[in-house]
């Protein structure tokens, strides 16, 4: 973008100089021309007021002569044939305006005119130069504004795409890109009243599930044992957990939990995943301290591990690596087009191979919002997938980034 500016900035600037250049010989060849005709008319007048002269019986005037050696042939020739004429001949100090009559003539040296001309020149090529570098300026700063506009434009847009729904480009003016700026705003508070809508409603839906679900799960532990029971049962818990993590997402995307920053070891962080989970490995060579919220970690840490066991196939590790966690399983790992939405709600891939991320991720992503950290979602070369959640220090005072 900025360099379409930058080109229409110079081809602005290129266009000014040609401009002035055109005009500047214009004027120039006006000038001479004018100076020249001027010079012509006076020779021709006194030509002929030497002439009258001689006629009347005087003598010639100072300047005047009589058939001169050194006067023009094609002046001669006209002046022989009795037609009065001038010409210009000779060049550069030497040039001269000849005008001649009945055999007489006169002749006057150019050298003003040359000067004048040559102060006409200086002044358009001055005049030009500072007329181009003015253009180039006034377009270049016009093609930078423009475009510092549109970046804005078009860093907000990306903001927004990345999740950041209360960004807003607000541009002033009447122009095009005012016009985009303002489309964008609008697009932007549509989509962030849709968005809160349907997470409002999801979370109203959570709760509203909460109480009819708790009856369930209670009628369900008395029903008698058998396989239908068992099936009720896995459905009613599946359905139990879907609830929860609705309400965890309402939270977490309500900011109602606030961040609390202790001095965490990560390496003890894993080892707590291996004693909840007993068949998980565990990778810390080396401890490792971060600045973080303790609970919201190991939330991540035990939705990766879950995921993992429920579609990776073991071994599960959980490797720790300065100030990164990752979760690590051989299973058939994601879909190369599931990763880019995998941290999305309920994202599926092909139904034939997979049955989607659900909302652990979803839940992992803005739990690591919160704590500013990043998560990277990756195929293993050797068989199944990575998912590395990269710390950061945070200040204890108030929850920002201080690395």
């Amino acid at each position: 973008m900025r360099s379409l500016f930058v080109r229409l900035g110079a081809a602005f600037a290129l266009t000014a100089g040609v401009a002035c250049l055109v005009i500047g010989v214009i004027v120039y060849e006006q000038m001479a021309s004018g100076l020249f005709a001027r010079a012509r008319d006076k020779a021709a007048q006194e030509v002929r007021s030497a002439r009258d002269e001689t006629f009347t019986g005087g003598r010639l005037p100072l300047g005047a002569m009589y058939d001169p050696p050194s006067a023009p042939a094609s002046l001669v020739a006209s002046v022989k044939s009795r037609r009065a004429a001038t010409v210009i001949s000779g060049a550069g100090a030497d040039e001269r305006v000849w005008a001649g009559v009945d055999g007489v003539y006169v002749s006057d040296p150019l050298a003003s005119q040359e000067h004048q001309l040559a102060t006409l020149r200086t002044t358009l090529v001055l005049g030009g130069l500072a007329a181009t570098a003015a253009a180039t300026l006034i377009g270049l700063a016009l093609a930078g504004w423009l475009s510092s506009r549109l970046r804005r434009a078009a860093g907000t847009a990306r903001r927004i795409a990345a999740g950041g729904l209360s960004e807003r480009v607000r541009l002033s003016g009447g122009d095009e890109v005012a016009t985009l700026a303002r489309a964008i705003d609008e697009m932007a508070q549509a989509l962030q009243q849709r968005i809160t809508r349907e997470r409002q409603f999801a979370a109203d839906a959570a709760h509203e599930l909460r109480t009819p679900l708790a009856g369930i799960v209670a009628a369900a532990e008395l029903l008698p044992e058998g396989r239908p029971t068992t099936i009720v049962r896995e459905g009613v818990g599946q359905l139990r957990r879907l609830v929860e993590q609705l309400l965890e997402l309402a939270r977490l995307e309500g900011g109602l939990d606030a961040v609390k920053v202790d001095q965490v070891d990560l390496q003890s962080v894993a080892r707590s995943a291996q004693s909840v989970y007993p068949s998980v490995l565990v990778d810390a060579p080396a401890s490792s301290v971060v600045a973080t919220d303790l609970g919201r970690l190991e939330r991540i840490i035990a939705n990766l591990v879950e995921n993992a066991l429920r579609y990776g196939s073991p071994p599960v590790t959980v490797h720790v690596r300065g100030h990164a966690v990752a979760v690590s399983d051989h299973g058939p790992g994601f879909e190369a087009e599931l990763i880019p939405r995998a941290t999305e709600r309920f994202s599926v891939g092909d139904a034939a191979r997979s049955k989607g991320a659900g909302l652990g991720l979803a839940i992992c992503a803005e739990q690591a919002r919160m704590i500013m950290a990043r998560l990277d979602i990756a195929n293993r070369p050797e068989g199944g997938s990575t998912v590395t959640v990269e710390l950061v220090d945070l200040d204890p005072t108030n929850g920002a980034n201080v690395a």
